[in-house]
């Protein structure tokens, strides 16, 4: 077993955990090797105690000073409480915070998917924080983690799925509990580490889980003005091609009284010109001046061209028709700042 040691001191010394891996050596009894019961840690419902903290779980001495672990019962579950104190790091340091844990050998949990979950809370201040490490034997580790970050009302069901790589080389899996900040409490109960998917997980076994009923009030309050809407929020697209899609009439060069009317009757009150891609190959001085100098212009690049009557004084004008307002989109395509700015 001189081996695993090595791993975890060579561990230790190259990331920062909530416990010493040196220290965690020591609780890897054999209790761990090959279990692939329904949960794989020991007193995971702390229901056994060694003095005020739980048994079969390591705090290392190393972290010892930053904090507390006991166990107290609620409504007939064991929680247990990590109470840190001024010494223990906060989530902006990268320092090993305090926390206690539990490893067990790897070796009949290659190339299986480790289910882990835990109810949580945390006070403000705090964050409860629970990881599972995955150790090689040359050293280096890798983690997942899920956190609660206080204040919580109540207790929160945290869970993940953790995949571990059929790869010989991995050693062992530890399992963290531990506290973030200097204040407040983090909470745990019911954790869990599982090679079967807990009947809880109806998602895990094709089912939609559709979670806790989700109630939702409002109140509206009609007298209160938090924002007037402008009158220009409502409008429409006005295309410059065959007099305007009838907006306006050639012949009487004259707004289309039944587009107007029904322009006023829909509300709109700002009109965008000469259109949305059709702006894109639109040329402004092609829609200016008498209307019998004006040159038949292409719709778009290619296709059919249409008689340019329907230019920038016809949209102006239909938009005063409707009491409405123009938007121009300027042709960022096929023309060049200048022409917008003239």
């Amino acid at each position: 077993m001189t081996h695993f040691y090595w791993a975890f001191r060579r561990i230790y010394r190259r990331i920062v955990t909530t416990i010493s891996w040196a220290w965690l050596f020591l609780s890897l009894t054999p209790h761990g090797f090959g279990q692939t019961g329904t949960n794989l840690l020991k007193n995971a419902n702390f229901t056994s105690l060694q003095g005020i903290s739980p048994a079969g779980w390591i705090i290392d001495p190393a972290i010892s000073s930053q904090g507390s672990a006991t166990v107290v019962s609620y409504a007939g579950i064991n929680w247990l409480v990590l109470s840190p104190n001024l010494t223990n790091p906060t989530s902006d340091q990268d320092e090993p915070i305090f926390g206690i844990a539990q490893g067990i050998y790897a070796e009949n949990l290659l190339g299986t998917n480790l289910f882990v979950s835990a109810s949580m809370y945390a006070d403000a201040g705090s964050a409860a924080v629970m990881r599972v490490y995955i150790g090689l034997r040359n050293g280096s580790a890798t983690y997942q983690e899920i956190r609660l970050s206080g204040p919580s009302s109540s207790s929160v069901l945290r869970r993940d799925v953790v995949p571990v790589p059929n790869d010989p080389q991995i050693a062992f899996v530890v399992v963290s509990c531990g506290v973030e900040g200097t204040s407040g409490t983090a909470r745990f109960s019911n954790v869990l580490l599982s090679t079967t998917v807990p009947s809880s997980w109806l998602e895990a076994n094709g089912i939609t889980d559709e979670g806790p009923p989700y109630i939702a009030g409002a109140t509206i309050d009609a007298a209160a003005v938090i924002r007037s809407i402008p009158s220009t929020l409502y409008g429409s697209n006005l295309e410059w091609p065959i007099s305007g899609l009838g907006a306006w009439n050639a012949a009487g060069n004259a707004a289309n009284p039944f587009v107007v009317a029904l322009s006023e009757q829909a509300g709109f009150t700002l009109h965008r010109f000469p259109g949305g891609v059709f702006a894109d190959y639109y040329n402004w001085q092609s829609g200016v001046g008498p209307q019998w100098q004006r040159p038949m212009t292409p719709i778009e690049p290619g296709g059919i061209s249409s008689a340019n009557n329907f230019g920038t004084d016809e949209a102006l004008g239909f938009a005063q028709a409707t009491n409405g307002e123009l938007l121009i989109t300027v042709n960022i395509v096929t023309a060049t700042a200048q022409d917008a700015a003239n």
